[in-house]
């Protein structure tokens, strides 16, 4: 889709397909360890700011990307607050 960039016309992908060129790289096993966990956040961030895109993503696939399906995120549950 078109779009600027630093004032520059260019190509951008939509937000599904970001998020389907992630999963590819944070589940190919040639990448380096420490590139598929970049992926991994930057899926999560994404998934963070556009929770629809959560629905993109195969529950089991991600670990952290499941935490925020619960509501969880990563934290205690309040006491105040039954889910």
């Amino acid at each position: 889709m078109p779009g600027k960039v630093l004032g520059f016309d260019m190509p951008v992908p939509c937000l599904e397909d970001l998020v389907q060129g992630k999963l590819w790289s944070a589940t190919d096993p040639a990448r380096r360890v420490s590139k598929r966990a970049k992926d991994e956040a930057d899926l999560v961030r994404l998934s963070e700011s556009h929770p629809r895109l959560l629905a993109l993503v195969s529950p089991g696939l991600i670990p952290k990307l499941d935490e925020l399906r619960s509501g969880s995120h990563g934290q205690p549950p309040d006491p105040n607050n039954p889910q």
